[in-house]
């Protein structure tokens, strides 16, 4: 392998492992090997071009140079032409001068020579200035060194040095010598003091040979796992994170406060983004040393035989799954059919953005202006409000809620009460169809972006030796297979359809005796659901959800869900008041987290008073400016000096104008336990590799398992009574009521069971069963032939797909399942504390809940995704997951 100062060429796969074979790759001479000529033990000198020199030839003089003896100090220089130049100097000399001097044809010479002929995705340059002997003053000497290193590879290639001073006194030599025979022994090469015995110089010839006939065999597994994992693993990550951060503050800036400059912007640097993403996904020397990693742990899963330790089971399970990773963002594939996956890959970047942005500008587009007392008729007074503070918004600054005008848009806390309240059929009929079109017209128009986007996944797929993208989607999650899904499908589906049926039966009578002949046809529409469900519910369980808000104002729900993962959990929250923090909105709040004093856990890192995690919590609906649903995502990971800091967004119902607290709707509620409970996730995790902390590396079909269990939670009376206070009379939820929405849980549960099953259904065939290739059908056309199944429940809009933007805008595409999947794990882990409570007489402060709450802390918040799920699930449960709970929670 011939190293070029101007024109430096890559070895071949073949001439690297022979290097490394031969023990060259990383003898310690070679990492600091100078580059004069020496021709004899009496040391003669030439200039001559860096491009002459080889790296067997550099070895074999740097030995001969050990052996012959010297009275001064030896230098060798680098010039500013590329020359390199050796000399001998006796007597005094100041380092310090002779380094400033020459540093500068050093510098001349990696930018003009070095630097352009290296592939950066290939090598790194090191630039370093380092003691040599600092044991006697008047000895002291330093090296400037440029060290072109492979990444990922193996350590140094070579090293070439601008000012490297060698004494020649016997103490140098000596720890010279030593430092080399140790390293030699350590990876069974031969050591250059059997070279210089006796004084002779190496043969012309000689090569480091290997000490036995095994050690080739061997040599993969004699590096040191440890420096291979942070060269391979932790190295890459430190690099990409800048970008990786800078990039998802841009994203959510746009999902809670866009604007058309910023999607501009964002939208002109995702190319580049996405470019440097698939280059570092797909860097061969990475793959190539996780590979290496994989197979050293694959054979030996303790400390090695050299002493060095082995990877951990945390370290194994990300080499394994960024292995994984690489695979699937076509690393293996041949340059041609690479560089096709990479173009599937951009433009499908750019189209799942412009998704959900589409229908955001659809919600946006949409407004219907009620300016008639009818047109309101049957809305509660605190929805009248908020539409009319929506039209004070836009136009209309007389609007109040009892004279209107009242403004209606598509956004969820304005669109569902209208559904649920209005008693106009005809109303809800208009609206409910600009909603189920949503995006599958005009300038948002979603219909085409869907069917390319089904399309290039499935292209992805078979480049990358999959038959379906549900394949390859599932061989990244819990699940495993199509067969797994639906075997879980099928065992709910039985439980299930049938009382779905019943239940739209009963909703069917109750309707039609509830109405004036002719204005119930004989099936219920879409339109129809929601109003008569939530009629139908009230006149059983005798719940008004209007007056249930009053219980929940948004502080006093804070207070209580701060309460109770003090007494669970191990933290104790706080609001910031400095001041000092950055928010996007006025609304915006951010918290630190700290460790409880007198019950912090053994591993965490702060003491008492230092925050250990933070968040933001934007909790309101701006249909202008913010995407609709609720998420929580990352800002920050411990790094450096950070905290884990997470973004926890919601879109609940704003204050009314006039003052007084936001007051929650149930579900609302329900939803803050949610993100908080994914929030808790990230933030306690105690995995010390980013690559596995928090959420990162969780498969995804468990990573709704922690905010679905935190769901639970608001069924627990001592829980959801001390987050309540009514907004008027300050009183707390009777227990009669909190039974009440105990049986709302239940109510018409096999609908919604359905309902969730049909979308898994849909998503998964859609990207298993359906050709996206083939002119024979659209996915609205597939979406019907499906449908049949799901009779029971009303039909879908035939463009629902268009808004369906957890699978063509999120992550959830042939993933939507994954509710369904971790609310089974998440319903069987809450019955543990279930029976906690019911051994400490109800109890948050009881002993057993305190021990299911710190094991809980310990296996699904700590351990993060350096640990499988399933291996996760029995560490905390004992056994594997069941079913039964989650159906005796809905009562099937």
């Amino acid at each position: 392998h011939t190293l070029h100062s101007a024109s430096m060429q890559q070895p071949s796969a073949e001439e690297f492992e022979s290097w490394w074979m031969d023990g060259i790759g990383t003898h310690p001479l070679l990492l600091g090997v100078p580059l004069p000529v020496v021709e004899s033990a009496k040391v003669e000198f030439k200039e001559r071009p860096l491009k002459d020199f080889n790296i067997r030839e550099l070895c074999r003089l740097m030995l001969s140079f050990l052996n012959a003896g010297h009275e001064g100090d030896v230098y060798f220089d680098v010039t500013n032409d590329g020359f390199v130049r050796g000399f001998e100097v006796k007597g005094e000399s100041d380092m310090r001068d002779v380094l400033d001097k020459r540093r500068t044809a050093l510098q001349t010479v990696i930018t003009q020579h070095v630097r352009p002929a290296l592939d950066p995705a290939a090598y790194k340059l090191v630039w370093s200035v380092l003691p040599i002997d600092q044991a006697d003053p008047n000895k002291l000497a330093f090296v400037t060194r440029l060290r072109v290193q492979p990444v990922g590879k193996l350590p140094t290639l070579f090293s070439m040095d601008g000012v490297f001073p060698i004494r020649a006194d016997a103490t140098i030599r000596k720890l010279t010598l030593e430092a080399a025979d140790s390293i030699c022994t350590q990876r069974g090469i031969r050591t250059p003091s059997s070279f210089l015995a006796g004084g002779s110089s190496p043969p012309e010839q000689t090569r480091f040979e290997h000490s036995s006939p095994s050690a080739a065999s061997s040599s993969s597994s004699s590096a040191d796992p440890q420096k291979l994992f942070d060269a391979a693993v932790v190295q890459p990550e430190e690099i990409a994170l800048p970008l990786d951060h800078t990039w998802s503050v841009v994203t959510h800036l746009t999902m809670v406060k866009s604007e058309p400059k910023l999607r501009a912007a964002q939208d002109s640097s995702r190319k580049a983004v996405v470019e440097i993403s698939t280059r570092m996904a797909q860097s061969k020397a990475l793959y190539a040393a996780l590979k290496r990693l994989h197979s050293t742990t694959e054979a030996d899963n303790s400390s090695n035989s050299n002493g060095r330790q082995a990877l951990d089971g945390v370290q194994r399970r990300i080499v394994a799954k960024k292995l994984q990773a690489a695979e699937l963002s076509g690393v293996g594939l041949e340059e041609g059919r690479r560089a096709e996956f990479n173009a599937l890959q951009l433009e499908l970047s750019q189209l799942q953005a412009k998704f959900p942005q589409n229908v955001l500008g659809a919600v946006g587009e949409f407004s219907l202006l009620l300016t008639q007392e009818r047109e309101v008729a049957g809305l509660p007074a605190s929805h009248r409000a908020l539409l009319a503070q929506n039209a004070r918004s836009h136009g209309h600054p007389q609007a109040t809620a009892d004279a209107g005008p009242w403004r209606l848009t598509l956004d969820m806390p304005a669109y569902l009460p209208f559904m649920q309240y209005s008693t106009q059929r005809d109303l809800r009929a208009k609206v409910y169809a600009h909603k189920a079109a949503l995006a599958s017209f005009g300038p948002h128009s979603n219909a085409e972006i869907l069917h390319t986007i089904l399309g290039l996944r499935q292209q992805q797929a078979r480049l990358l030796g999959y038959k379906t993208f549900a394949d390859l989607s599932l061989a990244k999650k819990m699940a495993t297979t199509v067969a797994n899904v639906a075997s879980l499908q099928d065992a709910l589906y039985a439980r299930c359809a049938a009382r779905a049926a019943e239940e739209m039966n009963t909703l069917l009578q109750f309707a039609a005796s509830h109405t004036h002949e002719g204005e119930v046809p004989s099936s219920l529409q879409p339109w129809d659901v929601p109003f008569w469900t939530l009629r139908m519910q009230e006149k059983a369980l005798q719940i008004d959800d209007e007056a249930l808000r009053a219980y929940f104002p948004l502080p006093r729900v804070l207070d209580g869900l701060f309460r109770l993962v003090q007494e669970v959990f191990g933290i104790t929250i706080k609001a910031d008041t400095s001041g000092k923090v950055d928010v996007w909105h006025p609304d915006v709040r951010y918290y630190h987290v700290y460790n409880n004093s007198k019950n912090k856990n053994d591993s965490a890192s702060a003491s008492d008073g230092e925050p250990i995690a933070a968040f933001y919590f934007d909790p309101y609906s701006r249909p202008a400016e913010k995407n609709g649903g609720a998420w929580m995502d990352v800002c920050l990971h411990r790094t450096g000096k950070n905290i884990p800091t997470a973004y926890m967004i919601c879109n609940q119902s704003p204050p009314l104008a006039g003052g007084g607290p936001a007051l929650m709707t149930f579900r609302e509620v329900e939803t803050l336990f949610h993100e908080f409970g994914h929030a808790l996730q990230h933030m306690l995790s105690e995995v010390p590799y980013l690559s596995a902390a928090g959420i990162n590396l969780v498969e995804w079909d468990a990573v709704e398992i922690a905010s679905q269990l935190m769901e639970s939670w608001c069924y627990h009376f001592d829980t959801l009574q001390a987050m309540t206070s009514h907004a008027t009379t300050g009183e707390a939820l009777p227990r009669e009521l909190f039974e009440r929405l105990q049986q709302r849980r239940r109510f018409m549960a096999g609908v919604g069971f359905l309902n969730q099953l049909r979308m898994g259904d849909l998503d998964l065939q859609l990207h298993h069963s359906y050709d996206p290739t083939g002119a024979r059908k659209s996915a609205f056309d597939f979406q019907r032939e499906l449908m049949p199944k799901y009779s029971a429940l009303p039909p879908l809009s035939d463009r629902f797909l268009c808004s369906f933007s957890h699978i063509f805008g999120g992550g959830y595409a042939a993933g939507y399942f994954s509710y369904k999947w971790a609310e089974v794990l998440a319903a069987d882990a809450f019955s543990r504390f279930e029976e906690a409570l019911q051994t400490d007489g109800d109890r948050l402060s009881g002993a057993t809940v305190q021990k299911v709450g710190k094991d809980y802390r310990s296996t699904f918040l700590a351990l993060g995704g350096g640990t499988h799920p399933s291996e996760v699930f029995r560490k905390f449960r004992g056994r594997d997951p069941s079913v039964e709970p989650l159906l005796h929670q809905f009562g099937l």
